[in-house]
């Protein structure tokens, strides 16, 4: 772990994660800088040949693993009577085929034990006081190998509200990360970050009013019903001053009994459903 130690000093982290968008991803979403993909999004990037370093981040281990706690919880071992076993994929957990393996030693310690090039990461010099989700994690690996801009790719859920999961080959499959967006934010705080949404949302979510009152017209997927909140996160260089009016634009284009929040943030304009 110690080589990775300021290795990218003052460098651009560039984390993938894996939400619908994931599926437009191309070579033009991604500038200079290590390249940190979480889970099974190294199977979207590795085909796209970079020239960045890639790091493939495995943290949570693989399904057949003794564990005493699920994912998320403290009380963690990495133990697993199956380790011969790993193949190319353990349940979420995906063997790169070329990319710098990142694991972590309460949970994926002994995965892929015989890959030719990894690391294995502990909450202590990462600087954290107990387990986190994948997406913090990668945060800290990063600033441990001395990044100091965050650009983070497909994490559709903190940007367009989409839970999703999009495993490449496999389909879209249905997440809940509703209690991850609200822990995410207090990470975020005094650094540098930008989101990125690949596709047609980076072509639809501008900051321009109109563009967004169109882009909410057009999320039929929302389903959104009586008593549901829309949050409106604004990157806009006068946010404060344009919220009043952008609230007032998309409450009349919402049905009525919608409650919407505006705010501003350091992301892209997104939209995340909440209530029931």
């Amino acid at each position: 772990m110690q080589d990775l130690k300021n290795k990218h000093k003052n460098q651009t982290a560039w984390i993938i994660g894996s939400g619908p968008s994931l599926e437009h991803l191309t070579q033009e979403d991604i500038g200079d800088g290590p390249v940190i993909t979480l889970n099974t999004a190294i199977i979207a990037v590795e085909p796209l040949n970079l020239s960045n370093p890639v790091y493939s981040m495995q943290k949570d281990g693989g399904s057949k693993r003794r564990r005493s706690t699920a994912n998320g919880g403290d009380n963690l071992s990495p133990d697993c009577d199956h380790r011969s076993e790993c193949g190319v994929e353990c349940g979420v957990l995906t063997m790169p085929k070329k990319a710098t393996l990142l694991l972590h030693d309460l949970e994926s310690k002994y995965c892929f034990s015989d890959y030719h090039d990894r690391y294995v990461l502990n909450l202590k010099e990462l600087g954290l006081p107990k387990n986190v989700f994948s997406l913090i994690f990668a945060v800290k690996a990063a600033q441990y190998m001395g990044c100091d801009d965050f650009k983070f790719i497909s994490c559709d859920a903190h940007t367009i509200g989409d839970m999703r999961t999009y495993i490449p080959g496999k389909g879209i499959f249905e997440e809940n990360y509703l209690e991850q967006i609200g822990r995410f934010k207090i990470h975020l705080i005094g650094i540098p970050h930008e989101f990125i949404t690949p596709g047609r949302w980076d072509k639809e979510v501008k900051v321009d009013e109109k563009k967004f009152i169109e882009y909410i017209e057009d999320m039929k997927i929302m389903k959104l019903k009586k008593g549901d909140v829309v949050f409106v996160r604004v990157n806009h260089p006068i946010a404060a001053e344009v919220a009043v009016s952008i609230s007032k634009g998309v409450s009349e284009k919402l049905p009525k009994g919608i409650n919407v929040i505006v705010f501003d943030s350091a992301a892209d304009i997104g939209v995340m459903r909440a209530g029931s």
